[in-house]
């Protein structure tokens, strides 16, 4: 089973890497898959070939195909010395609930501020509608 995963991540890797344009960054979201079960120092080594300064996210495995950390959303009570970011969801969840409380205006800032103030950046999840588009 597992190998027939690795072989799909293989063929969707290498059309998407080819057919869509120029890529920045490339992720790996899922804490069941390593870097290492897929190959993935091989796979970057080619997609680099085609995207000169392509960036990876191992994201659940630290290490060295991880070029910046993402804590998802927590904030470091000190700054760090290397790229990072943090997505907090702009509600308390990732998809659409109802009648979700959403963050206020200042809560969003100050978010921001103590994001920035320690060397990061802000990806705010902004998740989906009722109807499950964004």
């Amino acid at each position: 089973m597992f190998e027939r995963n690795r072989c799909h991540i293989r063929i969707i890797s290498r059309y998407k890497m080819s057919e869509y344009g120029s890529f920045d960054i490339l992720w790996l979201n899922g804490g069941w898959i390593t870097g290492e079960d897929i190959h993935l120092d091989r796979r970057l080594s080619k997609a680099r070939k085609k995207h000169p300064g392509l960036i990876s996210v191992d994201r659940s495995i630290r290490g060295k195909n991880e070029n910046y950390q993402t804590p998802e959303r927590g904030i470091s009570e000190t700054q760090l010395n290397y790229p990072w970011e943090s997505c907090p969801p702009l509600s308390n969840d990732w998809g659409w609930t109802p009648n979700a409380p959403f963050k206020s205006p200042q809560k969003i800032i100050n978010i921001l501020i103590g994001i920035i103030a320690k060397g990061g950046c802000l990806l705010l999840g902004v998740g989906l509608t009722p109807s499950k588009t964004k």
